[in-house]
């Protein structure tokens, strides 16, 4: 998406690891038919820890390794 020039980094968040921040741009909406970014779907917010560990077990057995940070 970077590299696309469809999102754009825009800072980073004042947390431990200083995460880069993402916006999308204008050729993000052009590219997508949409006017604002307040035409695209809300994320689910009931995305609870049995989904989470649903979708870990899954990336594992796409073959996918997860190691802890270090």
């Amino acid at each position: 998406l970077l590299d696309k020039g469809l999102i754009e980094a825009v800072g980073r968040l004042d947390v431990v690891g200083r995460p880069m921040l993402y916006a999308t741009t204008d050729k993000f909406l052009r590219v997508f038919g949409l006017t604002s970014v307040n035409e695209l779907p809300e994320v689910e917010k009931d995305y609870d820890r049995h989904t989470a560990l649903e979708t870990l077990k899954t990336i594992v057995k796409l073959g996918y390794r997860i190691e802890k940070d270090r």
